[in-house]
């Protein structure tokens, strides 16, 4: 089932655990999200979500976005500032509490992404993601040129600072797990 974070299909007080992966910071209205998710818990359910910190601490993240955005004079591809806008924990609480959690406990997390060849990641960063379309927009000879390039960048990037098998630092993060919702 698909479903609009910020007008869920559900009763309320329907769920013991509200789960979103990776999902919360692309939702427009992070508020009415939080409340849509405060509505169909019940009490003493649990509202777990993870989102990525800055894009400055995600070194892939960063070259990625770098290395796209060379390639335009102006109004270059924007997608990757997004992913890594919702970090604030001081923000993220205030969000939660105003929709009415009262239990919010966050952690920090850092994994490493493991990979075998830049060609591989620099493909992914693209390809995987929205960004490829806003690129093809504009101008799709740029995926070629991209995974090129990103493929050097990245592959400058492991010699310096990481194994040949190390993806880098693909991302710390906050795993929220909000609960005891009051109805």
């Amino acid at each position: 089932m698909e479903a609009d974070a910020c007008d869920l299909p559900f009763h309320d007080r329907k769920f013991d655990v509200v789960v979103c992966q990776f999902g919360t910071m692309f939702v427009p209205d992070k508020a009415l999200a939080a409340r849509e998710a405060y509505r169909v818990l019940k009490r003493d359910g649990v509202f777990l979500f993870n989102v990525w910190d800055a894009l400055k601490h995600n070194k892939l993240g960063e070259l990625a976005h770098r290395t796209i955005t060379s390639y335009f004079k102006k109004d270059p591809p924007t997608f990757y500032q997004v992913p890594f806008s919702y970090h604030n924990r001081t923000e993220i609480r205030r969000v939660l509490k105003q929709a009415g959690f009262r239990e919010i406990k966050t952690e920090f997390i850092a994994k490493i992404g493991k990979a075998t060849r830049a060609k591989d990641v620099a493909r992914g960063l693209v390809e995987g993601n929205p960004v490829a379309v806003a690129i093809a927009k504009r101008d799709p000879s740029l995926l070629r040129n991209y995974q090129r390039d990103g493929r050097c960048n990245f592959a400058s990037l492991w010699k310096t600072k990481h194994s040949r098998t190390d993806a880098g630092n693909c991302g710390p993060g906050l795993r929220l797990r909000i609960s005891n919702p009051v109805h």
